[in-house]
């Protein structure tokens, strides 16, 4: 199954943008949020099969703050940085994400695989930016993970901040 196909372009698109946000802030990459599409059933296969995720008891501050379906991972196809807390189907696509775009990409542009994502929480009960009166964020529901970048196989790391704009193989990886 092709994670960008056109029945998951918006769950693809909403990790890709989480994973980013934080770049939007230094012009690195273009603000704006997308939707995440949600199916229950590729949720529950996906979980037969996890690595190192679980169904987990979420009670949220309140109600805006609610995860519909919340699992916390601790290692997808590839180690993570921090355990994550998010929606299901959110890190069914996210772990699909991390198989078949960005292990192929790290082969080819930088020779080895990734061995962690470093990665924020997932579930933040927050506004857009932490702005008073914005938006819930995709945060907010489970339905956002922040990646700021990959540490190796050999140890060395790429973070997006540093690196998007690098000469060498960084950079293509990162856009790949």
């Amino acid at each position: 199954m092709r994670i960008f196909s056109r029945r998951n372009r918006l769950p693809a698109a909403a990790i890709v943008l989480g994973g980013v946000a934080g770049c939007a802030a230094v012009g690195l990459w273009p603000a704006r949020e997308a939707p995440v599409a949600t199916t229950t059933s590729s949720c529950s296969t996906w979980l037969a099969g996890a690595v190192s995720a679980a169904p987990v008891a979420f009670t949220p501050s309140r109600a805006a703050c609610a995860i519909p379906n919340p699992v916390r991972a601790e290692r997808l196809a590839t180690g993570l940085s921090q355990p994550v807390l998010a929606d299901c189907d959110l890190l069914a696509t996210f772990d699909r994400f991390l198989a078949e775009i960005v292990q192929p990409a790290a082969q080819r542009h930088l020779g080895q695989p990734v061995a962690t994502t470093l990665v924020g929480p997932g579930h933040q009960c927050r506004t857009v930016y932490n702005r008073p009166g914005a938006k819930m964020s995709g945060h907010a529901s489970g339905r956002a993970v922040d990646v700021s970048g990959f540490r190796l196989q050999d140890g060395s790391t790429v973070i997006l901040k540093r690196d998007w704009r690098s000469p060498d193989g960084r950079s293509r990886f990162l856009r790949a």
